[in-house]
């Protein structure tokens, strides 16, 4: 699978190339501190059901990842994300029930 560079990012206090930074891109909406995904795993509230346009938090990597719901499918759905791999943004396709999900928000 070849994923293009990071696009360009609204500028925030993150790593341009941060999942953080490419979900503040794509929901101007959430403008509070998130400090890292674990954190704000840990002192927010999360919904155990996904739907399109809402941030799946992942317990992957050692301060966890966010990404967007972009659709659901059957029992899949499609996730839109930046530094999965390193320094790059993309889609992969995940299972309802990936054992890595957290929530979302």
């Amino acid at each position: 699978m070849t994923v293009p560079d990071v696009p360009q990012l609204q500028k925030n206090s993150y790593n341009p190339s941060s999942c953080i930074s490419y979900i503040r891109s794509r929901r101007s909406d959430l403008t509070e501190p998130w400090g890292t995904p674990k954190n704000f795993a840990q002192t927010h509230t999360l919904h155990t059901e996904p739907w399109v346009g809402k941030v799946v938090i992942l317990k992957e990597g050692p301060v966890w990842h966010v990404a967007l719901v972009e659709s659901i499918e059957g029992d899949t759905m499609t996730v839109s994300e930046s530094n999965y791999i390193a320094g790059k943004y993309g889609t992969r396709t995940l299972p309802l029930n990936y054992a890595l999900i957290v929530g979302y928000w």
